[in-house]
C-alpha cells in the first residue's frame, strides 16, 4: 500500500525495520523484549492527520539541516518525510493507534535521550533508567508511549521503559491490522 492511501480518520504508528548499523545494535539489545519475532523494529514514529495534512511525529538523534529538522521530539509534514525516507519507505509497517496528539504536541522540542543504545535497551529490563547518566530527553518509543497509555498499562511499564520491540509486540499481540508500505 502506498502511504498516500492512508485513511485520514485514523492515526498510525510506523515501525521501521532498518538494516543500518545503529538499527542492528538496537535489535541486538532489544530482542529480549520480543524473542519470538522474526525481525525487530528499530524505530517508531506516528503519522497523524491534522488541519488537512498528514504529519509525522518522531524523536530521533538525526537532524536534517537541509530539511530544517532538529534532532529530538519533532513533527513535520508527511511530504517532507516521503522525500527524506524515499529509499527506506518499504522498511515501514503501519498499525492504527489512537494517540493523544495533544501530549505529543506538548513534548515537541524535547531533546533526544542521548546514551548508548545498550544502556537505553537494558535500562528497561533492569528498571534503572533513572541511573542512566544522561537521561534528559526522550527516545522514539518513549515519545509515543507518553501519548498512548494503553501500552504502558499492557506491560505495566513507564513510558521511558518502552522500546520499539515493545511496540511491535503490542501491535502484533493485539492483532492490529498492519499495512506494509511501498514506494
Amino acid at each position: 500500500m502506498s502511504i498516500k492511501d492512508l485513511k485520514k480518520h485514523k492515526m498510525w504508528i510506523g515501525l521501521q525495520f532498518s538494516k543500518s548499523l545503529i538499527a542492528k545494535k538496537i535489535k541486538k539489545y532489544s530482542r529480549i523484549y520480543y524473542p519470538q519475532a522474526f525481525d525487530i523494529a528499530s524505530h517508531v514514529l506516528a503519522i497523524i492527520y491534522i488541519n488537512r495534512k498528514f504529519y509525522v511525529y518522531e524523536s530521533t538523534i538525526e537532524e536534517n539541516k537541509q530539511e530544517g529538522l532538529n534532532s529530538g521530539c519533532r513533527h513535520y509534514p508527511l511530504k517532507k518525510f516521503l522525500r527524506i525516507e524515499k529509499k527506506a519507505i518499504s522498511e515501514y509497517v503501519l498499525y492504527p493507534i489512537n494517540f493523544d496528539f495533544k501530549i505529543l504536541d506538548e513534548n515537541l522540542g524535547n531533546s533526544y535521550a542521548y546514551s548508548t543504545i545498550k544502556d537505553l535497551m537494558l535500562s528497561a529490563i533492569l528498571k534503572k533508567n533513572n541511573k542512566n547518566p544522561d537521561r534528559i530527553g526522550k527516545i522514539c518509543s518513549e515519545f509515543l508511549a507518553d501519548a498512548y497509555k494503553p501500552i504502558q498499562k499492557y506491560y505495566d511499564l513507564k513510558a521511558w521503559q518502552i522500546t520499539p520491540a515493545h511496540w511491535q509486540r503490542y501491535c502484533e499481540e493485539q492483532k492490529l491490522k498492519s499495512i506494509k508500505l511501498t514506494n
